[in-house]
């Protein structure tokens, strides 16, 4: 079996958008957490965004499947370069689950 490679920043525009965007160096301090940085995401766009992000998020989440961690970490610094970065995998699907959880009658 072959395995899966990890895409580019490129091939997962709305990720790299939303790291740009909300992952930034000031993540903490304006959102707390990466997971309310995704909330915050989650309630500025549209439904089709939302769903854009959670589509390269479940791309990502299945190419890292079975390999170390630290490809994650890696990604997220070195190909995003975000400051913030998922621990785990799990931690990756909670910020899917996240997102997911706000909809448009949660918008602000």
């Amino acid at each position: 079996m072959r395995s899966r490679r990890l895409p580019r920043a490129v091939d997962l525009p709305t990720l790299a958008a939303f790291a740009r965007a909300y992952l930034h160096e000031d993540v903490s301090a304006e959102h707390g957490s990466g997971l309310e940085a995704a909330a915050a995401y989650a309630r500025d766009a549209s439904a089709d965004e939302r769903r854009q992000l959670v589509d390269d998020l479940e791309r990502l989440a299945r190419a890292l499947d079975g390999k170390p961690v630290n490809q994650l970490t890696h990604f997220f610094t070195q190909e995003l370069r975000a400051s913030w970065t998922p621990a785990t995998v799990a931690d990756l699907r909670a910020l899917i689950s996240r997102i997911e959880s706000i909809d448009s009658r949660q918008r602000d």
